[in-house]
């Protein structure tokens, strides 16, 4: 966002050697750049683990459990935290796998078929029924058919992809196109 890269690790072990109490850890969110899980990782070996190594990218969990990452903040848990858990708890690979690309395609529904000027996320939780309120300037308020553009695509999703999660999927619950799991 801002530009700036230098790796965590450098800041880590200076908040360490300057005993600054109140330090907790770093939060990667910047994980598309090719040194970053590699310092990830050394961020989350650092003293056994001393430090909290978060992930804001849920669309890279795997990896990021993989790096030694065991804590998640972002966005898209306000509307499919019951995804991540799965992904997360899921041991079989293969499995985990495909609930990951799952999750991913969820994503791709709103960056393709909601517009640039509208908070595609933020819709998405409001079609999950979590009312967060209108759109914040300089986003623009989606149209009815922006609306009824995004449910029918996620209603798409569910029907492709929602059978694979054990326990249900709530935004499918929310638009209308449920899988009953029994």
């Amino acid at each position: 966002m801002t530009g700036v890269t230098f790796d965590m690790i450098d800041l880590v072990t200076e908040m360490d050697r300057r005993g600054v109490d109140n330090f907790a850890g770093v939060k990667f969110t910047g994980l598309y750049e090719t040194r970053a899980f590699p310092d990830a990782m050394r961020c989350a070996a650092y003293k056994d683990g001393k430090y909290d190594i978060l992930s804001g990218r849920e669309e890279l969990m795997i990896e990021s459990l993989a790096a030694g990452i065991e804590g998640f903040i972002g966005s898209q848990f306000n509307y499919g935290g019951d995804i991540y858990n799965a992904i997360y708890s899921e041991t079989d690979m293969t499995k985990r796998n495909a609930l990951q690309l799952a999750s991913i395609e969820l994503l791709y529904v709103w960056l393709e078929n909601v517009p640039s000027t509208i908070d595609g996320n933020k819709l998405m939780v409001n079609l999950a029924g979590v009312p967060i309120g209108p759109a914040r300037l300089p986003m623009l308020p989606p149209s009815d058919e922006d609306v009824a553009t995004l449910k029918a695509a996620v209603q798409g999703w569910c029907g492709q992809y929602a059978a694979m999660f054990d326990n249900g999927v709530a935004i499918c619950n929310a638009v209308g196109s449920a899988v009953v799991v029994e």
